[in-house]
This record gives structure tokens, sequence and C-alpha cells, in this order.
């Protein structure tokens, strides 16, 4: 009914889908790869200008306030149905499955910038953290875990995690269970983070000490796993009283996030690349490289220089080469000299090409499965063993 409206919230939902409009005007006119990637480079005139006040004014501005409304308009109808003694659940979840075909129509058929659909699911996270009950949640993770197993269905995996997620704040809003730790009682809640956030702290320290050990988590546990040890330990100090605890979840949220990702490009920045010994490896001349190999590679490198010094020191035998005489029968040859010829062996040329032949050396394969040296990666053979080519008395 029109006296049930509230008209500053009409006014403002008003004002910011009239910033959606602005921000979806430029990106009809270009393609979905290109989002967040700034102003066109051919815009000139009032054309820059537009795309400028859109990029610096308009550019994720609008959908935060859209989104905080579209909150604020479930809690106006979950308010009103409790005081009428309407049952809002079933309305209000048809009303969220009617969006989500309507968004998911929208994305399949016209556009994949579409938002409706993630608006839907925000809902349906939003009631079960209000509804939810814990069997039925626990079995939902289950099956979604489960179907993550099947190949290429992955992303299950992030639909169990939104689950979780949304069963935690459950819990912390909720619940009032308790866990006796050494004579203090802590919210079921609060042990949750607080025993996560022990795990991914040890988790991190063993991923950073490993010297092979996995790359890309030590980051994220690095930064996550003492700001859930700090969000347990304030939520259980400050856990009561319940009137309060949806305000604190809220900033709690909002400042959570923002921490993590100030924290993770902090230390991304700071924090030493563990490729770049590489990359600069890579990048040196060949004469200016090290030569880092095992002990096992070294000692039989160096035995088989040993044995070619030794082999070049000694002077071939001379080799008697056969010398074509005309048919002749009259003709002398003077035979003492022709022998003496086609013994002449040039000693230098024979060096040159012993010393050019390449050798072959065998030994065991250090950890690591590759090894550079000089620009030449030696791959690990299947027998455990390596080839390392010596050539003009080095390795190469």
């Amino acid at each position: 009914a029109a006296s049930q409206r509230i008209e500053a919230l009409d006014v403002v939902r008003g004002f910011a889908l009239l910033g959606i409009f602005l921000m979806n005007i430029e990106f009809f006119n270009r393609t979905f790869a290109t989002f967040n990637e700034g102003l066109p480079r051919d815009l000139t005139g009032i054309d820059w200008w537009a795309g400028w006040f859109v990029a610096y004014f308009v550019q994720g501005k609008f959908w935060t306030i859209f989104s905080l409304l579209f909150g604020m308009g479930f809690a106006v109808m979950m308010v009103r149905a409790e005081r009428a003694g309407r049952e809002f659940e079933s309305v209000y979840l048809r009303r969220v499955l009617a969006l989500a075909v309507f968004g998911a129509a929208h994305y399949i058929f016209l556009w994949q910038g579409d938002i409706l659909f993630s608006y839907a699911i925000a809902a349906l996270m939003l009631m079960i953290v209000l509804y939810g009950k814990t069997k039925p949640l626990l079995i939902s993770i289950a099956v979604v875990v489960g179907l993550g197993f099947i190949p290429d269905w992955d992303r299950f995996y992030g639909v169990a995690a939104g689950l979780a997620s949304a069963g935690l704040i459950a819990l912390y809003l909720r619940s009032e269970k308790r866990v006796n730790v050494r004579g203090h009682s802590v919210p079921i809640f609060s042990f949750i983070l607080l025993l996560v956030g022990s795990l991914l702290v040890v988790a991190a320290g063993v991923f950073w000490v490993l010297p092979d050990g996995p790359v890309e988590p030590r980051l994220p546990l690095s930064v996550f796993g003492p700001l859930m040890l700090i969000v347990g330990w304030l939520s259980w100090k400050y856990f009561e009283p319940v009137e309060k605890r949806s305000v604190r979840l809220a900033v709690s949220l909002y400042l959570f996030f923002a921490t993590a990702m100030t924290l993770g490009g902090t230390v991304q920045h700071f924090a030493p690349d563990p490729d770049a010994g590489v990359v600069i490896a890579a990048q040196k001349p060949a004469d200016e490289r090290k030569l880092t190999l095992p002990a096992a590679i070294e000692k039989t490198a160096a035995k088989a220089d040993m044995e070619a010094a030794t082999k070049s020191s000694v002077e071939p035998s001379p080799v008697v080469r056969p010398v074509a005489v005309a048919p002749n029968a009259d003709a002398k040859v003077n035979a003492p000299a022709l022998a003496k010829e086609a013994a002449k062996t040039p000693p230098d040329a024979d060096k040159k090409a012993e010393e050019k032949k390449p050798r072959k050396t065998r030994g065991l394969m250090s950890k690591e499965d590759s090894i550079e040296v000089q620009g030449t990666v030696l791959e690990k053979f299947p027998s455990g063993l390596f080839s390392v080519q010596l050539e003009h008395d080095r390795v190469v």
C-alpha cells in the first residue's frame, strides 16, 4: 500500500539505480573482457570527460548502495511480517527463487554482467544465517563437498565454503553453546575460529620452513591464520550482550576483509619472490652463472677430467695410410720415403679432435628433479641417474 512505502528508501533506491544505469551504458558499449581496464584509449572530447566521470564517480559506488537497500528491504519485510503475524520464510523464499530465475535468464540470454542472481544467492545465505538449522546445513555441506570430487566440478568447493561461512555466522548470532577448555567457558563460535586459526598458523610455519614445500599457500595462510586467532579471541571476549552481536558482526566482517586485503598486499610487496632467483639466473650470461652441482656430480666430473687429461698426454701411435701408386712397371718407387711420409700424423690435429669429442659420465641424482648448469637443464632419468656431457674439459 502507498501508506506503507518509506519515501526515503525509495529516493535512495532511485539514486542508486541511476548510477547503475550510467555504469551499464558504458559497459554495454565495450566487450566484457575489457572490464576494469580503465578508460578506452580512443576516447576524445566529451566522450573522454564522460568516461572519466563514470570511472571516478560512478564505478564501484552505486551497486554497494543498492546492496545496502536490498538488505534494508529484507529487514523491513521481516519486521512487518512478525508484527502482522504472517509467515515470512516461505513468502521470501518464493521471491528469492523468482529473482534467481530472472537473473539466470538475464545472464544466459542477454548479458554476462548480471548481478541479480548474485543478489538471490546473498538473500539465500541471509535466510540460512537467520533461520538455518544445524543438521540440514551439515548435510548440505557434505553433499556439496562430495559433488566437488566429480571431475570438472571443483567449483562446488566454493559453494561449500559459502555454506560453512553462513553457518559460522549463524552460530555467533543464535547459538549459546560453549566449550570448556582448561576451566574456561569458550563460545563454540570462538572455539572453532581459534582452532582453525591455530591450524592455519602451524601450516604456514611448516610451508615456510620446508625447502621444497608449496609456495602459493604461504602468503594466504600467514595472513588469515593470525587474523582468525584475533577474531576468535575478540568474539570470545565480547560475546555478550546478545543485542550487540549483529552490529559487532557487521563491523568485524568489514574490518576483517579490509585488513586481510591490506596485509596481503603489503606482505606480497615486501616479501622476497621465491621465483626471483630463477629469473635472475636465467638472465645472466652463461659464463657468469655459478656451477652448483652435488658432491657426487663434482666427483664424477673431476674423475672424467683427469682421465681425459691423462689420455691426451699420451702420444698417439702412428697410423700407416695407404698410398696410391701408378701401375707402371718401369717406375721406381722409393719405399722408405713413402712409408715415412705415410707414417706422419699431425699430433696437434689429433689432440684437438680428441678434445672436441664429447664425453659422458653418470652419477647419482640429488633431491632436485633437474639441475641447471650453464644454461643447460640436466633432467632426471627414470633410473634415477643423470647425464652430464663434458666438452673442452668443462661441464656444459
